[in-house]
């Protein structure tokens, strides 16, 4: 981009530089989204910051669920934000078909564009989000598929951060392990009546200043690598170089959080397992070790 005008990026940032660069995401950009936890805030500082380490990460990353209990939260705001600061323009987005068929051909054209970021809006949230070319997706390095209309099949690298939006959406365990959450709860009805933002309107002033949000992403890049390039011990399965990178880069920028809501994700996600789980933990308070009628446990 021409008119991109990033300017010099220090080899070493200094501490105050890394502050800076932080808060120009915490107490500027993102300041007015109300996070639901730590973690959903620091989840949205990755989203920021993974396309630019796209390239240093090896294997697959998680979609990104942007989440909140009713519409005009602020989700797809927050998509579009993301986007700005990385590509100069709004996200594109699709709605996800509900046919495995059909999102297999949504996925192959998405995939054929070759955008850094690809936007699922609006999940259903009466249904529960189940899958298999989704899932599969998302832990592949390439994907392979006919191309619409002829006999030839077409492979395309798999390189883009995948976003989901959607109000309470309900995920199969399947989605939910190969996600994280980027909870907005404002905690006030009709959300999309809110006034009172710090910069307003928050789209004009991220392309306004474009150049330095772009610039403090890449001073907490090189602050990482200047450090050593240190990994986290955090986990998530199949995505296991994408935690250890960007848990290592959210370490040195000094933001908390990262992965501490997955648990709450997977229970919502596993209704069924959490169920059992709450069950055989009352069954062992009530009797211990002694054997029980099944007529007792029905009671219980």
């Amino acid at each position: 981009d021409p008119s991109l005008n990033v300017g010099e990026v220090p080899e070493t940032p200094t501490p105050e530089q890394i502050a800076a660069a932080r808060s120009l995401f915490f107490d500027d950009l993102l300041v007015d989204f109300p996070f639901a936890a730590p973690s959903d805030r620091a989840h949205a500082l990755a989203a920021v910051l993974l396309p630019f380490l796209r390239r240093m990460i090896d294997g697959c990353t998680p979609l990104h669920v942007v989440e909140a209990p009713a519409v005009g939260s602020g989700k797809g705001l927050l998509c579009n934000l993301v986007s700005m600061i990385v590509t100069g323009e709004s996200c594109d987005s699709r709605t996800l078909p509900e046919v495995d068929e059909e999102i297999r051909k949504m996925l192959t054209a998405e995939l054929s564009k070759a955008r850094p970021i690809i936007l699922l809006d609006n999940a259903n949230e009466k249904l529960t989000l189940v899958s298999a070319p989704l899932a599969s997706v998302l832990t592949s390095t390439s994907w392979t598929d006919r191309i619409l209309g002829r006999t030839q099949m077409l492979t395309v690298p798999n390189t883009a951060m995948w976003m989901l939006t959607g109000n309470n959406p309900k995920l199969s365990k399947d989605i939910a392990r190969r996600s994280i959450r980027i909870r907005i709860d404002p905690k006030v009805d009709r959300a999309w009546t809110r006034a009172s933002f710090k910069h307003d309107p928050i789209m004009s002033w991220a392309k306004a200043c474009r150049d330095e949000l772009v610039h403090a992403a890449l001073v907490l890049v090189r602050a990482w690598l200047a450090a050593g390039r240190p990994l986290s011990r955090e986990r998530l399965g199949s995505f296991e170089h994408w935690a250890a990178v960007m848990g290592g880069v959210l370490k040195v920028a000094g933001v908390e959080g990262f992965l501490g809501n997955l648990d709450e994700l997977y229970a919502n996600a596993d209704v069924e397992g959490e169920a059992w789980r709450e069950f055989t933990l009352a069954w062992w308070a009530e009797h211990g070790l002694t054997a029980t009628h099944v007529s007792d446990l029905t009671d219980l």
